[in-house]
């Protein structure tokens, strides 16, 4: 059991026999995969962004607490109330957005940031407030692209709740515990 500011994959219990996931289909390519279970509801939002060029529209299906988005395959797990959805992408995806963050990167690989709208002069120190990024705002949105070989997905935490998100990437060789290591898969919590 880990116990971090963020709760760690090895803590949550995947394809769990309580759990079923399901998908809707709605207008203009967007799809949404609910996870049904004993517990708060979790759900995630699959919005294929509009690109310049055509790009294949996303397909969602859903076996169990098993998912694909496209060629993206992943899966739901529980820990008590928390729920966490672990998708693997493949290597060299890049990710955007994670909601209105000011993190001082565009491109935001190797990243762990909660979803909560806090204070920032409660949660960082002094020195930080001007001189650099502070995580997060007022005002968060969790919401990610994933750029992909394939074309672009962007997922939306449905969730009024404190969620966090995980994008791989990032310098291993600073990582000395394994808590500290980035995820190999795009992780979305709540």
């Amino acid at each position: 059991m880990f116990f971090t500011k963020y709760p760690h994959p090895a803590n949550f219990t995947f394809g769990a026999e309580d759990v079923e996931l399901g998908v809707e289909n709605f207008s203009g390519g967007v799809a949404r995969l609910r996870a049904n279970g004993r517990w708060p509801e979790g759900r995630l939002g699959l919005v294929p962004l509009e690109m310049p060029k055509p790009a294949k529209k996303a397909t969602v299906k859903a076996t169990g607490s098993r998912f694909t988005i496209s060629a993206l395959e992943g899966e739901f797990g529980v820990m008590g109330e928390k729920s966490l959805w672990r998708i693997s992408v493949p290597e060299g995806a890049r990710f955007y957005g994670q909601g209105e963050k000011s993190l001082g990167d565009f491109e935001l690989s190797g990243y762990r940031t909660r979803f909560w709208n806090t204070d920032v002069w409660s949660d960082f120190p002094a020195s930080q407030w001007g001189a650099g990024p502070v995580d997060p705002p007022y005002f968060s949105t969790p919401y990610i692209a994933v750029r992909t070989p394939e074309g672009w997905v962007g997922f939306l935490l449905d969730n009024p709740y404190p969620a966090w998100m995980e994008t791989p990437g990032k310098d291993e060789s600073r990582v000395f515990v394994e808590w500290q290591r980035t995820s190999t898969q795009l992780i979305l919590g709540n």
